[in-house]
């Protein structure tokens, strides 16, 4: 699949330790990755928490909220 035919039902979502990153839902290649907060910044990262409470898809948008802040990419 090109990217030029990718649509956002075809992604799979996944969010962990200040990154988001989404893989095609039919082979598994990785799209794209999407971090938040710079790996190694603060108490966190530190504790290997993860930074993220929630990823929400809404329509086209996904919806990612932490601990820094909401945003939509």
């Amino acid at each position: 699949m090109s990217s030029s035919e990718t649509k956002v039902t075809d992604l799979i979502f996944v969010a962990a330790n200040s990154l988001v990153k989404a893989f095609d839902r039919y082979d598994g290649r990785e799209i794209w990755t999407w971090t938040a907060i710079p790996a190694g910044a603060g108490f966190f990262q530190k504790l290997s928490v993860s930074k993220f409470v929630t990823v929400s898809l809404d329509r086209d948008r996904l919806v990612v909220a932490g601990v820094k802040g909401v945003w939509c990419l």
